[in-house]
Order: C-alpha cells, then structure tokens, then sequence
C-alpha cells in the first residue's frame, strides 16, 4: 500500500491480481466499518480472499458456459476468469 499526500487517496501495489483485489475489497470493508484492529484485519482478509476465489471460480464457470465446454477442471476455470 502507497499512503502519500493525496487527500482520500491510497494506492494498491501487486504483481498479483488476485492479491491486489482481496486487499482492495478489505481495505473497503474495513473502512467502511471503522474497526481496524490486528484481529479485524485478518478475519476480513480471510473472508475476502474466500470471496474473491468464489467469484473467479464462478466467472471461470460463466466462461465456459458460453463458450458451450462442460467438464472443465476446477483449475482450469480458474485461468480462465483471469
């Protein structure tokens, strides 16, 4: 994270998509709600990294639902939400 002089401004930095969007969906959730505490913080990452599996498991699914392929592998549904 790049916390600098730009007022309401943080920048997310990752080589790692899937890391940069479960850090910016618990950095939403956590100021949103206020509690921001070690214990807090882990238990959002925790869910929002769940959340964020969930959702590419299921765009891999949309995927290659309409490209008409059934039987995929549960790793390949993944590459393909990517």
């Amino acid at each position: 994270m790049i916390v600098d002089d730009t007022p309401e401004a943080v920048t997310i930095s990752c080589f790692d998509p899937v890391r940069r969007e479960v850090a910016r969906r618990s950095l939403e959730k956590l100021i949103l709600d206020g509690r921001i505490h070690p214990a807090h913080i882990e238990k959002v990452l925790s869910d929002e990294q769940k959340n964020v599996e969930r959702d590419i498991e299921e765009a891999g699914q949309q995927a290659a639902f309409d490209a008409g392929v059934a039987g995929l592998h549960p790793e390949i549904l993944k590459v393909l939400a990517d």
